[in-house]
């Protein structure tokens, strides 16, 4: 029987969904779905090949997927794809072939896709740069290989400098993730590396901008009367960040909006684009150095030719970069806006501004009623002054414009700090309530506390439905899972449904527990703790804001990994009293032991255990966990981890360790790693900033610093000392 419509469920494959970028996508699906009446399955896991078990752990959510809890398939490829090349991605598609798809970010054969053109707002930056304020030394940091986005962007910068005359200097080019980390990474390197000068800064992602701007400013660099800086993107902090950062605009919404138009399309029969792309464009802010100074003087303009010209360009720039659902393309709003156009016009040329504040404070009051972005209005309010001031001669009206601008964007903070206290109050109260919740699974001494838990609380932090099932099989996770708890808008589920095995794929026991609310958005995560897969949770979503979900997730597996391991030492000492009660008391000898034994396990209960070093089976675990941080010292590792791999509580395992091992946990880990780190420096074709991050190390400056305080020696100096040159 064919499905209605309004049954369709659409799953959505993706990384992560805590970032600006890509909650802003998400909100781009989500709401044609709502227009539309689909239903979406968001199986939030990791990067495909990586070289993360955290990673490999997250993929287990894609082995949920079939064509029985999803009638087809939104692929972010490009992002799934990071470490994988487009035919390793291929391959990955064909285990949901009969179900289908469209590909986002990558083009793969015989699989719709929607991309955006790099090339453009790459080459319009660099061009930027060299021809609008004379920079020739541009540094670069281009995204990882095989990823078509920066290979795009890499393409247009050798392009551009080959174009202009500018020879490519490797020096200046680094390749690292899209990551706020890797920024500050690229600046470390640039400088206290490599020690080389540049004019500006292009970096692969507005994040990764954000990051170098922080790190130069560290340096006491500038940005931009020192160096210059562009980012990639156009995320909404963007446009607040200290200089508002010039960017390069993707489309990001469209493109969740137009990938889930042609998902629907292919599942109601209609024929699709092959492949569809959409446009990047350059957004000049500050950080490039754009100021006043900078814009360029129309002499001669008429009044009315200027205001018809701007008119325009709103009306082409709210078209273009706003979706057709924002409260600024209804048609009310946009007539209201050009009104005010001819008022500020007025205002500027004939000095009188009461009009133009009249008409602004009644455009911001409908705005806000509208719940419009503030983001959105300041940069509505940016284009306008620079479309505004090159029609301006006169030094004392520019002024006037100015001045005009700048009480209009305080009258647009004033309104909008009640709405935004307002959001704050709702945010930190968010993020008190995730802490209240973590620390009360923490603390509670058995599963069906924590279950008890998660109800009463979630709906606290918008969370109105939840499914946590654990895993029959944790080495075979898409065969079968029990549920544990289920609870939505009417209540807690019926406890019928708990404890029974049931297909993995189902996601739960009864398809119809999902939409017994009616239309559905849920996120599915896997539940895991180091590398062991426990289980999944699937959470209902009514608007993407990111972190909080992927932080409650992460601190929910630990609290009950902790619970699981409570419960098997607790087990195991039942037992051991069981089997000295049966003892005869001929075997008063064996029975004393096992009652020691039972005391030991009870004292890891409580954490105060101290054993003494000659206690072999104390040596043995000691042992395993240094084996163990031997394995992995080059991820992060706490002590918490450690412990938990030897079944010992965290404040007994510290003082068993120091005992045995003569030095605290995080003193012997840092050891170990300088170590491990003085030997690979050793090797001429490995990079310093390689070294730290293969030994653990995510911050060059604090890996500097770490061994010099260990060897006496930054990693420069030992070099020299070595007689081996650093790699540029």
């Amino acid at each position: 029987m064919e499905k209605k419509k309004n049954s369709l469920k659409i799953g959505i494959l993706i990384e992560v969904t805590g970032s600006a970028f890509h909650c802003n996508i998400l909100n781009g699906i989500s709401r044609y779905a709502d227009r539309h009446g689909l239903n979406l399955l968001c199986f939030a896991g990791g990067r495909l090949h990586s070289p993360s078990s955290f990673d490999n752990c997250k993929n287990t959510v894609y082995e949920f997927i079939n064509n029985g809890n999803c009638d087809g398939l939104i692929i972010f490829s490009q992002m799934l794809g990071t470490h994988a090349t487009r035919s390793q991605m291929m391959e990955f598609c064909k285990r949901y072939s009969g179900i289908p798809m469209v590909s986002v970010g990558m083009q793969l054969d015989n699989i719709p896709s929607i991309m955006i053109d790099n090339k453009r707002g790459m080459e319009e930056s660099i061009r930027h740069l060299i021809d609008d304020h004379g920079y020739r030394r541009i540094a670069l940091l281009r995204g990882p290989e095989n990823v078509p986005d920066a290979e795009g962007r890499w393409q247009s910068y050798r392009d551009v400098l080959s174009a202009c005359g500018i020879p490519i200097e490797k020096e200046l080019i680094i390749e690292d993730q899209f990551s706020l980390s890797a920024g500050t990474n690229a600046i470390a390197t640039l400088i206290d590396e490599r020690g080389v000068k540049f004019d500006a800064f292009i970096a692969n992602n507005d994040d990764a901008a954000i990051g170098a701007i922080n790190a130069l400013r560290l340096r006491n660099i500038s940005v931009p009367e020192d160096v210059a800086v562009i980012g990639y993107d156009d995320i909404i902090t963007s446009k607040v960040v200290e200089p508002p950062l010039t960017t390069v605009n993707q489309p990001i919404y469209e493109q969740g909006e137009n990938a889930c138009r042609m998902i629907h399309d292919l599942l109601l029969g209609r024929t699709v684009e092959p492949v569809q792309i959409l446009t990047s464009k350059l957004v000049v802010r500050e950080s490039c150095g754009c100021r006043l100074k900078n814009f360029t003087r129309m002499p001669g303009s008429s009044e009315n030719k200027a205001v018809a010209a701007i008119k325009s360009d709103i009306r082409e720039y709210i078209q273009d970069r706003l979706a057709p659902s924002h409260p600024f393309r209804d048609k009310w709003m946009l007539s209201l806006l050009l009104s005010i156009l001819d008022s500020l016009f007025y205002a500027i040329m004939k000095d009188n501004s009461n009009p133009f504040f009249n008409l602004w404070k009644e455009f911001l009051s409908h705005a806000i009623e509208k719940n419009a972005n503030k983001q959105d209005l300041t940069e509505i309010l940016l284009v306008i002054r620079s479309r505004i001031l090159p029609f301006i001669n006169d030094k004392r009206r520019i002024l006037n414009a100015e001045d005009i601008f700048l009480q209009a964007r305080a009258m647009m903070g004033e309104l909008y700090f009640g709405t935004e206290l307002s959001s704050k109050i709702v945010l930190s109260y968010k993020e008190e309530q995730l802490q209240n919740i973590s620390e009360a699974l923490h603390i509670a001494l058995n599963l069906k506390e924590q279950m008890d838990i998660i109800y009463l609380s979630f709906p606290s932090i918008d969370i109105p439905a939840c499914f946590l099932s654990l895993f029959d099989n944790p080495e075979k996770p898409g065969q079968n899972s029990r549920m544990i708890l289920a609870f939505d808008e009417k209540g807690r589920i019926d406890p019928a449904n708990y404890g029974k095995s049931f297909p993995t794929p189902d996601l739960v026991p009864q398809r119809s527990l999902l939409s017994r609310t009616g239309k559905f958005t849920y996120v599915v995560q896997c539940l895991f703790y180091g590398e062991d897969r426990m289980g999944y949770i699937l959470f209902k979503i009514d608007n993407w804001t990111g972190n909080i979900n992927d932080m409650l997730v992460n601190r929910l597996s630990s609290s009950l990994k902790g619970s699981t391991l409570l419960k098997k030492i607790r087990d195991l000492v039942l037992n051991l009293e069981i089997t000295a009660n049966e003892r005869t008391k001929d075997l008063a000898k064996t029975n004393a032991q096992l009652k020691l034994e039972v005391g030991k396990l009870q004292e890891i209960l409580s954490g105060d255990a101290v054993l003494p070093v000659e206690d072999e089976s104390m040596d043995f675990r000691i042992q395993k966990a240094i084996n163990f941080m031997n394995r992995h010292f080059n991820k992060e590792l706490t002590l918490q981890d450690v412990a938990n791999k030897v079944f010992m509580g965290v404040t007994y395992f510290s003082k068993v360790f120091k005992q045995v091992v003569g030095k605290g946990f995080i003193e012997y880990l840092i050891n170990m790693r300088i170590e491990k780190a003085l030997e690979l420096l050793k090797d001429p074709n490995l990079k310093i900033s390689d070294v730290a991050h293969m030994v653990g190390y995510q911050d060059p400056n604090y890996f500097y610093k770490a061994v010099k305080k260990h060897s006496g020696l930054t990693p420069t100096e030992y070099r020299k000392k070595l007689g081996i040159n650093d790699l540029i």
